[in-house]
């Protein structure tokens, strides 16, 4: 895609520390608008990018 989605995480995280890293991004509504619309250019399936973030809403506590 020639984009980073998400900045990449180097070194030692606890899954914690990651869900709340990726809990920051699903928080934020322009970041999630933006990813939406990038993602639409590469995917003919319509809210594939909302149910996947759907998806891991539903997994963080």
């Amino acid at each position: 895609m020639g984009k980073e989605l998400i900045p990449e995480l180097v070194g030692d995280y606890t899954p914690r520390q990651i869900a709340e890293k990726m809990a920051n991004y699903l928080c934020d509504n322009s970041w999630l608008k933006n990813i939406s619309d990038l993602m639409s250019k590469f995917s003919s399936v319509q809210g594939a990018s909302r149910r996947l973030t759907e998806e891991i809403i539903g997994c963080l506590p």
